[in-house]
């Protein structure tokens, strides 16, 4: 199993295009505080993030958004422009002197203006590009709620492959509209959704080593990748997730079209709404397929790098 080489340097490729991508994302401040914090601070830590109720909490509120964020982004056409290097020609360039796809322009230009508000401060964000702004706002010290080992962490790359390859396509129908702005506002806010739900499985990886710290730390000191994804894999809970998304986006999706009968008499049955099956706005079979096959087995490979550097060199 080859997940350490999505440690360090990263690669996106956008319309064609390489862009390099580096895993070290915070700010030096923020890298110091973290490589500070020793294992024992940590043990210590008593951070209700860690807690299960509110690691299932947030997992739960992070499937609301990404759904909804995919019914909005399914209201407009693919437009492969937007996604093309040249076809807008948008005033940014790579380290190469490559033009941006107009997709790569607006996650770019949004990821600066949001450094600056301090948001890939927080250990649960994580940037597509590298970030140098300087903060607008006071910094925040954030509790030592994970090993130095998480700043190091970032599969952006294979969020963007999968939204672009999987995600995209199925949500949206084929053609060109022309609303490439809100396209790529849009595209934007799932990228961001989908990183964020991926990536804090360093937080439910933190949680798991402390509940069951002698089984990790065996398999951590052996290096055993296969053991720690076999032992963290739950296959019953993965069901309930994937039946739990397919059934908020049928619940979601649904166009509302249809308004109430009137009653004929006071004996007349008390459904009055058009038995009449409504229209999906996206496929719940395919918000389903993207967490069991994609969003889940990279939240676990999130975890197992995490693990595996868990106790520090080894």
């Amino acid at each position: 199993m080859s997940v350490l080489k999505h440690a360090g340097k990263q690669q996106v490729r956008l319309g064609g295009h390489l862009h390099l991508h580096s895993g070290l994302k915070r700010t030096t401040s923020a890298m110091a505080r973290a490589s500070s914090t020793s294992d024992r601070d940590l043990m210590k830590d008593s951070s209700p993030a860690l807690s299960l109720d509110n690691i299932r909490s947030s997992l739960i509120r992070q499937e609301d958004t990404i759904i909804f964020n995919f019914i909005e982004r399914a209201q407009f056409a693919k437009n492969d422009a937007v996604y093309t290097p040249d076809a807008v020609p948008v005033p940014g360039f790579d380290s190469r002197g490559q033009r941006y796809s107009l997709l790569q322009y607006v996650l770019h230009e949004t990821e600066q203006l949001h450094a600056k508000l301090r948001r890939y401060t927080s250990p649960d964000e994580h940037p597509f590009f590298e970030v140098a702004a300087p903060l607008v706002l006071p910094p925040i010290t954030y509790p030592p709620i994970l090993a130095p080992c998480a700043e190091q962490i970032n599969i952006n790359d294979k969020v963007m492959h999968v939204y672009l390859s999987e995600v995209l396509p199925g949500i949206t129908t084929p053609g060109d509209d022309s609303n490439y702005g809100s396209a790529g506002v849009l595209d934007v806010l799932c990228l961001q959704a989908l990183s964020k739900r991926i990536h804090y499985g360093k937080f439910v990886a933190e949680a798991k080593f402390r509940s069951q710290t002698e089984e990790y730390t065996r398999l951590i000191r052996a290096q055993d990748a296969d053991g720690i994804m076999a032992l963290l894999t739950d296959k019953a809970v993965e069901k309930k997730v994937v039946d739990r998304v397919r059934l908020k986006a049928t619940t979601f999706g649904q166009d509302i079209s249809s308004v109430p009968d009137t009653p004929t008499s006071a004996h007349t049955s008390t459904n009055h709404f058009s038995t009449t099956a409504p229209k999906l706005k996206i496929s719940p079979d395919l918000v389903a397929k993207v967490y069991q096959d994609w969003v889940m087995p990279l939240t676990k490979e999130v975890e197992v790098l995490y693990l595996l550097q868990r106790l520090g060199p080894i």
